[in-house]
């Protein structure tokens, strides 16, 4: 998470909000934070920024009637994107104003002795002055009607607004409710690379108990006036409206229906060009107190999130159609959201209660899908997460990425951020995906085996077709995910495949493949296959009988007993390094860009098992959910026997390392090594003190905290013992 750096004062009394670092920690949509160091903090929400509802239309009432109208209205291939709340688009201009300009992520306010500070930040912003931003303010308790100025369209009814504070990037404006300029703000400042746009106003809540706030963005004419929002879009003009409704896109303190994920509350107020109840009243004597509190935290249902990303790629969103075509989302285009902010979901359950850990399910969405995709149209499988009390997470993944690179990185991003903001059993993280998301949940199950227990993949075997730009694949061959020695490394990861006779996996020929070399692995393997199927998400609905048992049976052991570790660095990109798993680490390819390593700590226990298969069939092809199941379980044969001993192969690595500290090596007794390497390589222990403890068998280099062992070609037989204590090479080591 982004640490929070308290705000400073410059020498030239000018406050300074510092970089992202002071961006808000907490950042639920819909709500306000109060910090120690008197910052007011409000979360808006993300990626919505689509002007007035003008044709009365709600998302879901576009297709209403159709056959399979929720899939049109969530998913579908984009088909979603027609099926706005908001009906403006930006102009067809990509370096004034790429997609998402003029949304609002984030507010904060910062009282005083001499005015108010403020920072706004924007999800894009393409040129300094590319958006335009109103501030309503008042201290007082009027209620006087006012009208925003600049051309904004939008009516303060009974707001009793003492001033309006507008800013445009290269110039501003303070205003009376009636309109007569009064002054300008001071210190503006501007962040194209972060979006940021923050500037003091002079004697506004220097003093009283509360402030009331409201807000607007819309985009820039290049004149200190909003950009007319025309009928229809140009390259000059944003489209989408009817000459006499609002020219706002966006707004910030808007009460919105949690249940709908969406803006139809901001949407139908600025249909009706009315600002006043999208209000926020800040405790004023708080602040200057340095109380700190959050307001507005939901304790259950959806919990729309935004997330601070270490990557930042750019302005808006890429589809890789050309300059121009992005403003004008559609079926599908390939989305690639590229900025700092992303958004993401969190399904608290019916009595949740913070500070007591719970499993939790990650959800990753398909090709041209959105965060809330399968939130909607998996609802049963939504509702046996609820029912089993676990916490649902769905994430964005950069959009359409194939969950490749930044794809992935989100990923992780979004679990350490729920992590941090809810007690999350770590044990106990599954992994669902469906198509595009399917191969995602393979990916990441693939290279992240210590994050997720499980995964449940429904049809993304036929991904293997899939060549889009944007989607990274040319980087990294997708035919990778299901290679022999990157399955491996889900040698203790059961996985649940699904897959659909009517789908581009043709009679689930890649799905099969999968569940063979899971079984030749010996690891937990499920494969359902819908007879009369199709690429849809009825199937992980069909498919809730069998991941309730997966979930409540699989658990991630804190320290596994053996790790194998296959990776290439081409899955690599800014923020995201694959070369650790568990206690392996710092893995380095001796030549090109793969390796593998295969250890285990003989220290700890270990069950053996092997697999026993069952067939079983059901379902109904009336609703297309007949299947053949064939289910691969552990059973029970053997405890392996504990000794004091690792056991290491590598291959094509010249580094790497293992750390022992949770190994529970007795290091006042022999340590058997076995070290098997096809190169030469560097093998580091690390995690223990070294002093005292001399290493038989191979050449090495120590300092007290790493000991670095040197290994040709073959096999070697190691031992470490306290000083004076035989080595007795290639006598077994005694148990702990």
């Amino acid at each position: 998470m982004v640490t929070p750096v308290a705000p400073v004062s410059a020498a030239s009394g000018a406050y300074v909000w510092g970089g992202v670092g002071t961006w808000p920690v907490h950042r639920t949509i819909g709500t306000s934070a109060y910090a120690a160091n008197g910052v007011w903090s409000y979360t808006n929400r993300w990626g919505k920024a689509t002007g007035a509802n003008l044709d009365g239309k709600h998302r879901e009432d576009y297709f209403a009637g159709l056959p399979d109208a929720a899939a049109l209205t969530y998913d579908a291939f984009g088909t979603h994107r027609l099926a706005r709340n908001g009906d403006y688009y930006p102009p067809n201009d990509d370096a004034r104003f790429p997609e998402l300009s003029a949304n609002v992520v984030f507010v904060q306010l910062h009282p005083s002795a001499t005015g108010l500070d403020v920072r706004v930040v924007l999800n894009s912003l393409g040129q300094r002055d590319s958006s335009i931003v109103t501030l309503a303010l008042a201290t007082g308790t009027g209620t006087a009607t006012s009208t925003l100025p600049r051309g904004a369209g939008l009516r303060c009814t009974g707001c009793g607004v003492e001033r309006y504070v507008t800013v445009w990037g290269t110039g501003s404006d303070i205003a009376t409710a009636a309109g007569r300029s009064v002054g300008a703000v001071q210190n503006l400042t501007v962040d194209t690379a972060e979006n940021t746009v923050s500037f003091h106003v002079p004697g506004v809540a220097s003093s009283g108990t509360r402030l009331r706030a409201w807000l607007a963005s819309g985009l820039h004419d290049g004149s200190g006036h909003y950009l007319p929002v025309q009928a229809s879009q140009s390259a000059t003009s944003p489209g989408g409206g009817n000459g006499t409704a609002t020219n706002v896109f966006d707004l910030a303190f808007v009460r919105a229906a949690r249940s709908t994920i969406d803006e139809r509350v901001q949407s139908d107020l600025l249909a009706r060009g009315e600002l006043a109840p999208a209000q926020a009243s800040i405790d004023l004597t708080a602040l200057r107190a340095g109380t700190q509190r959050v307001e507005g935290e939901p304790s259950s249902g959806p919990v729309e999130k935004v997330l601070v990303s270490a990557n930042n790629s750019g302005q808006g969103i890429d589809n890789g159609n050309g300059p121009g075509s992005f403003q004008n989302p559609g079926p599908g285009q390939n989305f690639h959201y590229l900025g700092r902010t992303q958004g993401y979901l969190v399904d608290l359950p019916p009595g949740y209660q913070p500070g007591k850990a719970v499993p939790e399910v990650m959800v990753l969405h398909g090709y041209n899908g959105y965060y809330d995709e399968e939130y909607f149209l998996a609802a049963k499988m939504r509702a046996a997460i609820e029912k089993l009390g676990y916490i649902g997470v769905y994430p964005l993944g950069r959009g359409d990425v194939q969950y490749e690179h930044d794809g992935e990185l989100d990923l992780l991003e979004v679990q350490r951020a729920v992590q941090h903001d809810y007690a999350i059993d770590t044990s106990r993280v599954h992994l669902v995906g469906i198509s595009m998301g399917g191969f995602g949940a393979t990916k990441a199950a693939v290279r992240h085996a210590d994050i997720f227990a499980d995964a449940s993949v429904f049809v993304g075997g036929e991904q293997g077709d899939v060549n889009v730009i944007n989607d990274n694949l040319a980087k990294y061959p997708i035919t990778r995910a299901a290679d022999p020695s990157t399955v491996g490394n889900l040698q203790d990861t059961p996985l649940l495949l699904g897959a659909s006779a009517a789908d581009a996996d043709a009679g689930g020929a890649a799905a099969s493949t999968l569940y063979a070399q899971l079984r030749q692995l010996g690891d937990e393997a499920h494969l359902k296959q819908y007879l009369a199927g199709t690429h849809e998400p009825a199937i992980i609905d069909f498919a809730v009988p069998q991941m309730v048992p997966l979930w409540q049976r699989s658990v991630r052991p804190a320290v596994p007993a053996r790790v194998r570790y296959s990776f290439d660095t081409t899955w690599d990109s800014p923020g995201l390094v694959h070369n650790s798993s568990a206690w392996l680490q710092h893995l380095h390819p001796a030549v090109g860009t793969d390796g593998s390593a295969d250890a285990e700590a003989l220290t700890l226990p270990r069950t053996v098992t092997a697999l026993t298969e069952t067939t079983s069939t059901g379902g109904s092809a009336i609703d297309r959910s007949i299947y053949l199941l064939r289910d691969s379980l552990r059973q029970l044969i053997s405890s392996r026997p504990v000794s004091n001993s690792l056991s290491l192969t590598t291959s094509n690595l010249t580094s790497s390392s293992v750390d022992l500290s949770r190994l529970q090596v007795n290091t006042a007794r022999r340590y058997c090594l076995s070290l098997t390497t096809d190169t030469a390589t560097a093998v580091s222990l690390t995690g223990r003190n070294f002093t005292g403890l001399d290493l038989t068998g191979a050449p090495s280099t120590r300092t007290a905290t790493t000991l670095t062992i040197q290994l040709q070609p073959g096999h070697t037989q190691a031992v470490l013992a306290p000083h004076g204590q035989p080595a007795a090479l290639g006598a077994p080591c005694p148990s702990r």
